[in-house]
């Protein structure tokens, strides 16, 4: 009988933490790209609730879509190629992600999963 209220008092206080934690989620997520060469940067925004993340990548050509995750208190930027023909060129890609619900994040950026540096503005 003990050990059946315990395991209710666990359950019921687990609950509680979890219904206070707050709503986490990346409401827009634009990237275009086209032949030439840039700065690679990253600028974070505070709004209202959240965040808006502009930036800009050199990219070996510009077949590239991106897609946003949180991760771990991180929000990583997915850059991935995109299938089918593509024009050879060197290229240059600027986007921007909202996240709603939090306002301080670590920002990774991937290119075909390998973590890229970007200077912060």
């Amino acid at each position: 009988m003990r050990l059946l209220l315990v395991i209710l008092l666990l359950f019921l206080s687990v609950g509680c933490v979890q219904k206070n934690e707050k709503e986490i989620k990346i409401s827009l997520v634009e990237f275009s790209a086209k032949c030439g060469s840039g700065e690679n940067f990253y600028e974070v925004n505070k709004e209202n609730e959240g965040l808006l993340v502009r930036f800009g990548v050199n990219l070996p050509n510009p077949c590239y879509e991106a897609r946003a995750i949180i991760e771990n208190g991180n929000l990583i930027i997915k850059l991935e190629r995109r299938e089918g023909a593509c024009i050879q060129c060197l290229a240059y890609g600027e986007g921007r992600v909202k996240v709603e619900g939090e306002s301080d994040l670590n920002i990774q950026v991937l290119l075909d999963d390998s973590k890229i540096n970007l200077e912060r503005k």
